[in-house]
């Protein structure tokens, strides 16, 4: 029961991941918000969205990247992604 996510008293999610090489146990949740913000900015990079944070994120980098600005937030986002699926298996970050 150590390895779940619990809210009063009640568990969520049981992770399936229980160690990583070291033995040390890993938590996938920095992971999984990297994969989710990631996902965002891979989205709003292919659609061009032109709406709320991503509106203020683009307007501050057109500056430096001028047209390539959706690419450059489709890149970091695919990097993010990969990022957090390493970070969720204990690959990399680990404790």
């Amino acid at each position: 029961m150590e390895d779940s996510l619990k809210w009063k008293g009640k568990v969520f999610i049981q992770w399936p991941l229980k160690a990583n090489k070291g033995g040390e146990k890993t938590d996938p949740i920095f992971g999984i918000v990297f994969i989710v913000i990631g996902l965002f900015l891979l989205i709003s990079g292919v659609l061009k969205r032109r709406s709320g944070v991503y509106r203020l994120m683009t307007a501050r980098s057109s500056l430096l990247w001028g047209k390539n600005v959706h690419r450059f937030y489709m890149a970091v986002g695919l990097i993010l992604i990969i990022l957090g699926i390493l970070v969720s298996l204990g690959m990399i970050w680990q404790q």
